[in-house]
């Protein structure tokens, strides 16, 4: 496996479990956001954020795990599709649902968020390519740390972006 490979294969499963976390932590409110959402009937909300709470948590299992590689690449793309659809639907349909992919904030969906899921999107992409290209016995330990923690920082630019932009956006 690739220093690159890693990276994705951390960042990502960093990311989602992050998500599950926060989603888990304010429960109620990630139900209520869905809900805000339109997307669905509002009844179904409790259906629905288990399921996703559940996807997610398998998402970052698999990445976390190091089994299969390129399926869990391509589960996490499958996943990251599906968001990325759900939030330009909102966006696109000027819903004012708040963001509660990773917590408590009440700022709304913008497209940020879809070009977020974009990115992340091309990350598993990126990470199943290197990891198809990148036949080997595995890393070095050294190369392996500056993986994982260029893989840390890059999940919490991500996961953190949302309180970024607040705080370096003027008038506010």
């Amino acid at each position: 496996m690739s220093y690159l490979a890693l990276g994705c294969r951390a960042a990502l499963a960093l990311v989602f479990g992050v998500a599950v976390v926060a989603k888990l932590r304010d429960y109620r409110g990630f139900v209520a956001a869905l809900a805000a959402m339109r997307l669905l009937p509002a009844n179904w909300s409790g259906v629905v954020a288990p399921v996703a709470v559940a996807a997610e948590a398998a998402v970052a299992v698999l990445l976390g795990s190091g089994w299969r590689p390129v399926l869990a690449f391509g589960v996490a793309a499958a996943l990251l599709a599906l968001l990325t659809g759900a939030v330009t639907i909102v966006v696109a349909r000027g819903t004012a649902a708040s963001c509660r992919c990773f917590g408590r904030v009440e700022r709304p969906l913008a497209v940020r968020h879809v070009v977020r899921n974009i990115l992340l999107a091309t990350l598993a992409g990126t990470g199943a390519a290197a990891t198809l290209g990148g036949a080997g016995a595995g890393v070095p330990p050294a190369g392996a740390v500056v993986a994982l923690l260029s893989a840390g920082v890059a999940a919490l630019l991500v996961t953190t972006a949302d309180d970024l932009v607040e705080l370096f956006t003027p008038g506010r």
